[in-house]
């Protein structure tokens, strides 16, 4: 099976990355997740004519890079997002002791009474 979302702009094979290419294969990069998961969503037997989803080798691309496609890969990346920012706000603080108290110290032994 052919995955179209897989594959890169054509000017990057015709040239290499270079300095205009960069922004082409940064909204490529963005767009990935919500066309991954409408081709997967095209693929299956029922659901894409049910929701009017036009993603597979059999009914041509219509549907990819639609509005569903970039609501989909932007709630993707704002996952990503907060979840980066949730375990790196959790990664400094330390679960604290249950009681840090100092220990007592205990007169020596052999001490009676204190000196006056």
């Amino acid at each position: 099976m052919m995955i179209h979302s897989l594959q890169l702009p054509a000017s990057i094979y015709e040239s290499g990355i270079t300095r205009g290419n960069i922004s082409e294969l940064a909204i490529w990069l963005y767009q990935l997740p919500g066309n991954l998961i409408m081709e997967a969503i095209g693929n299956l037997p029922v659901l894409p004519g049910l929701l009017d989803i036009q993603a597979s080798a059999s009914t041509g691309y219509s549907s990819l890079n639609g509005t569903i496609t970039h609501a989909l890969s932007l709630l993707f990346w704002v996952a990503i997002l907060l979840g980066a920012i949730s375990y790196s706000s959790r990664e400094g603080k330390s679960e604290p002791a249950e009681s840090m108290q100092e220990p007592i110290q205990q007169p020596p032994h052999n001490w009676v009474n204190p000196p006056i």
